[in-house]
C-alpha cells in the first residue's frame, strides 16, 4: 500500500501527498439546541441508517476519490461512492473533473484488467478491457482559473493502478500524465462505515471487515470558527468502540488520529450539523439527525459541529 507522506500533504494545492455508561453523557461534545434535522434514512434494528454521501449537483463536478482496499491489497479511483468492505478514501486523494467536454479537456473512461485491476484509460473502448464507464473531463494544459493539481497514473507490478499528484508516483512505476483536475479548498472526507457490531467515522483508514455507509467533507487544516475533531476508540468485551470527540485526549480514552477540523456554527446550505449517538449496545455512531435517526433506544450525546455536504 503507498500513503500520501506528511511532506507530501498540502491539500487544496498542486500537492496531496471508542461502550455502554463508560462515557458521561456529552463529555467533549458541544451542548447545543439541535438544528433542523437533515432529510436521510431512518434507522432499522439496533443498526444506524448513514447519513448521505456528499453528492454533486449537475453544475459541479464530478468528484474523483483514490480509494483503498485493504481485502484486496489494491486500490481504485473513481466517481462512484463505492461500499465494498475494507474500502475507504485515502487521504488527500480528492479531485473534481468537469461533467461535459469544453474546450481543453479530454474524457477519462474507467476500466478493469482481470479482477481487481482498475484503471483509466483515454480510450472510450478501454482498449478492450473491462469499460467502467466515463469518469468525467479533464484539463488537458494547466488553466488560470480555477485551482488545479497535476494527475499522473501509476502501476505497480502486482497489477494495482493509482492515481497521484506526484510524477514519481509514490517509488512506483508512472504510467502516463493524466492530465490537470479541479483541487478542493483544504477538504477530506469523513466516511462512516459499520461492520455490524460497531460503527467508525474517519478521515483514514479502516479495518478491511467494514463498509461504508456514507460520507460528508470536512477541513485538514483549521479557519476560523472551525475546531479539531479526534477518532477514538476503546475496548467493549472482545470488540472495540469507535467514536468522535473534541477532546484531544478523547476523553480518557485511546486517541487514533486527529480527523480534520469541524466548523463551530453553520456556514450556509452546504453544511449539516453532525451528532454524537449512542446505541443501548455501546456502540457510538456519528448521525446528521438530532434523533439519531430514531433508533431504539438511542441517545443523542451532543452536537459535534458542522460538516459539508457536497465536495465544491
Amino acid at each position: 500500500m503507498h500513503k500520501f507522506t506528511k511532506a507530501a500533504l498540502v491539500l487544496g494545492t498542486s500537492v496531496l501527498a471508542v461502550c455502554t455508561g463508560a462515557l458521561p453523557a456529552g463529555a467533549g461534545v458541544l451542548q447545543e439546541p439541535p438544528s433542523a434535522p437533515m432529510p436521510v434514512a431512518t434507522a432499522t434494528g439496533t443498526t444506524a441508517a448513514p447519513a448521505a454521501l456528499p453528492q454533486t449537483t449537475a453544475t459541479e463536478p464530478a468528484t474523483l476519490v483514490r480509494t483503498y482496499n485493504r481485502g484486496t491489497g489494491r486500490h481504485r479511483v473513481t466517481t462512484v461512492g463505492l461500499k465494498t468492505p475494507g474500502t475507504y478514501p485515502e487521504t488527500g486523494g480528492v479531485w473534481g473533473l468537469l461533467r461535459t467536454s469544453t474546450t481543453n479537456t479530454r474524457a477519462l473512461y474507467e476500466c478493469r484488467a482481470g479482477t481487481y485491476d482498475y484503471h483509466i484509460s483515454f480510450a472510450s473502448n478501454c482498449n478492450g478491457k473491462v469499460k467502467i464507464g466515463l469518469l468525467g473531463y479533464i484539463y488537458k494544459a494547466k488553466p488560470k482559473t480555477p485551482a488545479t493539481a497535476a494527475l499522473w497514473q501509476c502501476y505497480q507490478s502486482k497489477g494495482d493502478h493509482f492515481v497521484s499528484i506526484r510524477s514519481n508516483c509514490e517509488g512506483t512505476r508512472n504510467a502516463g500524465f493524466l492530465g490537470y483536475a479541479r483541487t478542493t479548498a483544504s477538504l477530506v472526507i469523513l466516511s462512516r462505515f459499520n461492520n455490524g457490531p460497531d460503527h467508525w467515522t474517519t478521515s483514514s483508514a479502516v479495518d478491511a471487515n467494514y463498509r461504508r455507509e456514507g460520507s460528508w467533507a470536512i477541513r485538514w487544516t483549521q479557519t476560523t470558527r472551525s475546531r479539531a475533531l479526534y477518532g477514538c476508540s476503546y475496548p467493549i468485551g472482545t470488540r472495540t468502540d469507535h467514536f468522535n470527540s473534541l477532546s484531544a485526549n478523547c476523553e480518557g480514552k485511546r486517541v487514533l488520529r486527529r480527523e480534520g477540523f469541524i466548523y463551530t456554527f453553520n456556514p450556509g446550505p452546504k453544511y449539516t450539523a453532525i451528532y454524537r449517538c449512542l446505541l443501548p449496545s455501546g456502540d457510538h455512531f456519528t448521525s446528521a439527525r438530532s434523533n439519531c435517526e430514531a433508533a431504539a433506544g438511542v441517545k443523542n450525546e451532543g452536537r459535534l459541529g458542522w460538516v459539508r455536504l457536497t465536495t465544491w
